[in-house]
């Protein structure tokens, strides 16, 4: 199935309801119940968010085989973190919720060091 582009304002149906996607949102696939998925790329690629990495001195591994980073902020908690897509999750060991954010920067800012004391 060929990607699309989704303009915000664009409306899709989905099962019999409408769904408004914010832009850069593209179709991906259909998930186990036949519901569209839509997903959201960074753009960015492993050097660029090394890179920034390092140049604030943030703690990582890598995760390569999962396309993840395994990132610590300044508490020692750590968190998997998808450079692909911007998507994240606390490393507990446990299957939880994943959050997004738009980039590695929009991570570290806004999401790394948030509760830390």
């Amino acid at each position: 199935m060929p990607h699309l582009n989704v303009d915000v304002g664009k409306v899709f149906q989905c099962k019999k309801r409408k769904r408004v996607l914010p832009s850069k949102y593209r179709y991906y696939k259909n998930n186990s119940k036949g519901e569209a998925v839509f997903r959201k790329d960074t753009n960015q690629n492993l050097e660029e968010v090394k890179k920034y990495l390092k140049e604030y001195n943030i703690k990582y591994e890598d995760r390569l085989r999962a396309s993840a980073l395994k990132i610590y902020n300044k508490d020692k908690h750590s968190y998997i973190y998808y450079w692909t897509t911007g998507r994240w999750k606390p490393y507990n060991g446990k299957i939880s919720p994943h959050y997004r954010s738009n980039s590695i920067e929009d991570f570290v800012t806004n999401y790394l060091n948030r509760f830390c004391s």
